[in-house]
Parts: C-alpha cells; structure tokens; sequence
C-alpha cells in the first residue's frame, strides 16, 4: 500500500485491482490497505469527468466508454488516489485511477469518451445578492408547454471523430424503436 498523508496535497494513493466496470466513469475495485487488510469489490467513481449514461439517450457512446474503460483497467492492478478518503453523494469512493503512471480518467477525456465535470469552488452565501449559476429558468416552446431548466445542466458534447468511431463500429438494430 502507499499511502499520501501529505497535508499539501490530501490526497491518498492506495494499491488495487479491477474486478469489475459498471459503466465509463464507475468500477468496483478490491482496494489494498495494507498490513493484509483489503477492502473487497468497492464501488470506484472516477474523480472530475462524466460519461454518456447506459440508460439514456447516448447509449452507444455510454458502451464505447464503458468498453474502453474496461480494455485498459479491468483485472489490473492500478493505483487509485482518492481526495482525504471521501465518497461521493452515493457512497462511491472518488478517485483518479493510474495504470502504469498513466492517469487512466484524463485518457478517457482525451479520446472523446468522457467530459471533464467542472472544479467545485466554494461559494461565500450572500444574502442580499442571487446567483444566476442556482437560477431556475422557465421557457415556454411553440406548443405553450412550459419546462423548467437549470441553469448548471450541462449535456455531454459528443465529438464527431468519436461519433463516427462509434457509428462505424456498432451495427445498426434493425427494427422498430420503443
């Protein structure tokens, strides 16, 4: 195990293997503590970037990202920093994944599968000022149908080199759509 304390940087670095990769940006990993203590087959978000989702819309891309993930990690043994042992709204251990010194979450965004979530900073509460980032805007389309939008909602820009990989590589489903 190697762990960072450094209270520069609070970060941890710790030993694993991938046993298993749900989607682009999450893994389960057996997490090496030391002194023969493991952590067995916990739930890994990968830290600062988002991949197209497997339920939704962006299907394809959501598979060409989990397989890439998947190729490079699965059944290896990486090293996985985390941000002072926290876990993320879910109960998912945050964390950067290295493979062979390579930063395995960056490798993603530079090949087009994934999006880098913006850097949080903390916001000072004014009372007397409203931030337009929290806002909730109503727009009214052609139909009169009123939806509410947030304004920090972002959609996943697919790149068109990524798009066409992807259209070339997955066969087409024949068929009617549900």
């Amino acid at each position: 195990m190697t762990k960072n304390t450094s209270k520069s940087t609070n970060h941890h670095v710790y030993k694993a293997k991938i046993v298993s990769v749900y989607d682009g940006d999450t893994c389960r990993a057996d997490i090496y503590l030391g002194f023969g203590v493991v952590l067995k087959s916990k739930t890994i978000r990968l830290a600062n970037i988002d991949t197209a989702e497997l339920r939704k819309e962006e299907k394809t891309l959501a598979t060409a990202a989990k397989e890439r993930l998947s190729e490079l990690i699965l059944g290896k043994e990486v090293s996985i920093r985390t941000i002072k042992d926290r876990t993320g709204k879910y109960g998912r251990i945050i964390g950067t994944i290295f493979l062979d010194g390579q930063n395995v979450n960056e490798m993603l965004v530079s090949e087009g599968l994934a999006s880098r979530y913006p850097q949080k900073t903390p916001r000072k509460k004014n009372k007397n000022k409203t931030s337009d980032e929290n806002k909730t805007h109503t727009q009214v389309d052609s139909t009169g149908e009123s939806s509410k939008k947030d304004s920090l909602t972002t959609k996943l820009e697919i790149p068109d080199s990524v798009r066409a990989l992807v259209e070339n590589e997955v066969p087409a489903i024949s068929g009617s759509a549900e």
